[in-house]
């Protein structure tokens, strides 16, 4: 068939980034979701180890930035185009708590109990919250 591999574009590299932890071990990536931040579209990825959100760039690929977030998170993360903010979740919180958080600070705007224990999933659809 020829051509460039499938899933690529022909002309085009595949980037990676990898931050490696202090023991040198690449991060484990909890969750991921989808938005347009700032006007780029973005892929953004928890790293629940650090409490990190990383920004990517969809359109390059390539890391545009990191988010420290003031709160545990661990299993979910959403991302409101609207509001222009993260949702996460700490299912290892007693009880569950979702937070919403400022992409730019890390700060807590927002959190909700949540009403079941194992909360592993966040979503958006339009501007409707899925847990």
């Amino acid at each position: 068939s020829g051509g460039a591999p499938r899933g690529t574009r022909e002309g085009c590299r595949r980037r990676e980034v990898s931050r490696r932890d202090s023991a040198g071990a690449a991060p484990t990536i909890d969750a991921l979701a989808n938005g347009t931040y700032g006007g780029v579209p973005m892929l953004f990825a928890l790293r629940p180890a650090t409490n990190e959100v990383y920004h990517f760039d969809r359109n390059t690929g390539l890391l545009a930035g990191t988010t420290n977030l003031a709160v545990n998170a661990v299993g979910g993360l959403g991302f409101s185009n609207a509001r222009q903010t993260l949702f996460v979740s700490d299912f290892n919180a007693s009880p569950d708590v979702l937070y919403e958080i400022n992409p730019a600070s890390g700060a807590a705007i927002a959190s909700n109990v949540m009403p079941a224990d194992d909360v592993l999933g966040v979503d958006l659809v339009g501007e409707r919250l899925f847990v």
